[in-house]
């Protein structure tokens, strides 16, 4: 976020009455996306876990980003809300069938994105943002297919 935008959100937060009506919702519409984003990150090592060396680095890389996306979004949060999130993990599903485990993250990650470019559509004030993470998770996902064709030749 640049320090333009940073001034004008903090000027939001701190102006009586709160944040604008068209982004009142956005806060809970950020905290589903930094819950979905942390436990795509941990879905993505535990991945990582179970492949290649050479892919096993890129997962790993893929895990850090996405991490990094749940960070700048709970850093909007806070500059929105001024309050700090405390989001619990549900417990993780057991992995199961690698193929399976490749397929149930790609489709997560493409959630994600469709959800980021919802985001884009809706508050364009933060669309340049928004985009930005959509693309990396479809980037991501590209980086899953490719992963699951090897596998299945």
């Amino acid at each position: 976020m640049d320090r333009e935008t940073e001034q004008e959100v903090w000027r939001r937060v701190q102006r009586p009455g709160g944040l604008p009506a068209e982004q009142a919702l956005l806060p809970e519409r950020l905290e589903r996306m930094i819950l979905e984003q942390r436990m795509n990150a941990v879905e993505l090592r535990n991945l990582a876990g179970r492949l290649p060396a050479q892919e096993r680095r890129t997962f790993f890389r893929m895990a850090a980003e996405t991490d990094g996306r749940a960070g700048e979004l709970t850093t909007l949060h806070y500059l929105l809300t001024g309050r700090r999130l405390r989001l619990k993990l549900p417990p993780q599903r057991p992995a199961g069938d690698l193929t399976e485990a490749l397929r149930s993250a790609y489709f997560r990650l493409k959630q994600s994105a469709e959800g980021f470019s919802d985001l884009a559509r809706e508050f364009g004030s933060y669309a340049d943002q928004f985009n930005r993470m959509a693309s990396q998770a479809r980037t991501h996902c590209d980086r899953i297919r490719r992963t699951l064709q090897q596998r299945l030749g």
